[in-house]
């Protein structure tokens, strides 16, 4: 019962609000395609970074060899923390744009069920980063301080 549409609710699609989200589909498709792209990018770099790493001059070749596996294993890390919010539009995307096409409200649903997803990815994703910036800046503090009385 709570998948169905109420029409009693009294909210209703204006022909400008089903313009204004044909054209959130558009742009919202173009920017996950885009970072499908830069998801992409990163993976291929992630690989290369040995190589690039092993052509550098000055180094032993221990150092290099650790530093290439340590960015490929960053940049794979962040590809798959990307790839989610991305995927997450994309559906989002290809869901509004069905179902205004269609005039599916059950599709319409998925599609904004696909939006919260990535709404709520994201959020997690900042608390989790101004957690960590939070601790870095108390051990910098922390280090400066103890640093100072030396």
């Amino acid at each position: 019962m709570d998948n169905q549409p109420n029409i009693n609710e009294g909210l209703a699609l204006t022909h400008k609000s089903i313009d204004f989200l044909k054209e959130v589909a558009k742009w919202g498709k173009f920017l996950a395609i885009v970072g499908f792209i830069g998801i992409g990018l990163m993976v291929i770099l992630a690989f290369f970074y040995g190589a690039i790493f092993a052509f550098m001059p000055n180094y032993d070749d221990a150092m290099m060899a650790a530093g290439g596996s340590v960015f490929t294993i960053v940049y794979l890390v962040l590809a798959v923390i990307y790839f989610f919010p991305v995927y997450y539009l994309f559906k989002f995307s290809e869901k509004l744009k069905g179902a205004l096409n269609g005039n599916d409200s059950m599709m319409l649903q998925d599609g904004f069920e696909f939006l919260k997803k990535q709404f709520k990815y994201v959020g997690i994703l900042m608390i989790v980063m101004l957690s960590l910036y939070g601790l870095i800046f108390i051990f910098s503090m922390i280090f400066l301080a103890g640093a100072s009385m030396m």
